[in-house]
C-alpha cells in the first residue's frame, strides 16, 4: 500500500543517515560479504535505466546501496529527458592500495541536458565541496546534490574515491569502494542464499579482510 511504500522509503531514509553520521564520525566498520551484485543493482536503477555488473563480488552492501543510490538520484535528476541512466560496475586490482587490493568501480553515465551547459572540470570538484553531509540522504528519484560531497567523504573513509568528469554531451559520476572477487560458489554460500530470508548476521570487519576467501554471508 502506500502508506507501507511512504514508511519504507522513512525506514531506509533513517538508516542512510544513522551510516553517513557514523562515517562522518569516522566509527562505521566495513562489513565485507558476498553480495548479489548484479541483482542490488538493477534494484536501485529501477526502469530509469540499463546496468552491466559482475553476478556477485565480496564488498558492504549497505555502502554499496547508499552511495549508488545517491549517484544514481543526482544523474537522474540531471539528464536528458526520455533518455537512459547507464550503470557499470567492475572489480579492479588496485596496486596502489596497501590494504585491500581490489576496488570495485562504479560508472553512472547520464547524457546532459541540451539547454544546460555541461559543468567544467572546476565545477565538478565544486560539486563535491558542498557541506551537510548527513543533511541529504537519496531516494531512488530525488536527491538535492548535496549528498555527491557526503559520497566522496564516505567513500575516502573506506580507502574508495568519488569524482565527476563531464563534457558537451554526458556527465560520468565515478566511485570506487574497497571489495574482492568472488571465489565461486561455497556449500557455506549456497546455504546462505537459501535462508535469504534471514537477516545475515552484523560482524565487525576491517577493511583488510576484503581479500580473504572467508567470506561467506550472502547480501541481496
Amino acid at each position: 500500500s502506500d502508506v507501507e511504500e511512504m514508511l519504507h522509503e522513512a525506514a531506509e531514509w533513517c538508516h542512510a543517515r544513522e551510516v553517513f553520521q557514523q562515517l562522518d564520525s569516522e566509527t562505521y566498520v566495513m562489513q565485507m560479504c558476498v553480495v548479489h551484485l548484479d541483482s542490488v543493482l538493477l534494484s536501485l536503477m529501477g526502469s530509469f535505466g540499463v546496468v552491466d555488473a559482475p553476478t556477485f563480488a565480496v564488498t558492504d552492501p549497505a555502502l554499496v546501496r547508499l552511495l549508488v543510490r545517491e549517484g544514481l538520484a543526482n544523474a537522474i535528476a540531471h539528464s536528458k529527458q526520455g533518455t537512459r541512466i547507464k550503470l557499470r560496475a567492475e572489480l579492479l586490482n588496485d596496486v596502489r592500495s596497501s590494504a585491500a587490493s581490489h576496488r570495485l568501480h562504479f560508472t553512472i553515465t547520464n547524457l546532459n541536458r541540451p539547454e544546460v551547459p555541461h559543468l567544467s572540470h572546476y565545477e565538478c570538484e565544486q560539486v563535491f565541496s558542498r557541506k551537510g553531509y548527513a543533511e541529504s540522504c537519496a531516494t531512488p528519484t530525488r536527491s538535492d546534490g548535496a549528498g555527491l560531497a557526503a559520497v566522496r567523504r564516505a567513500a575516502r573513509h573506506v580507502g574508495g574515491d568519488a569524482w565527476l568528469h563531464a563534457d558537451e554531451y554526458l556527465t560520468e559520476f565515478h566511485l570506487r569502494i574497497p571489495a574482492a572477487p568472488h571465489r565461486g560458489a561455497s556449500r557455506r554460500e549456497t546455504a546462505c542464499k537459501r535462508s535469504s530470508s534471514v537477516p545475515p548476521q552484523q560482524r565487525e570487519r576491517s577493511e583488510e579482510s576484503a581479500g580473504h576467501d572467508s567470506a561467506s554471508e550472502c547480501c541481496s
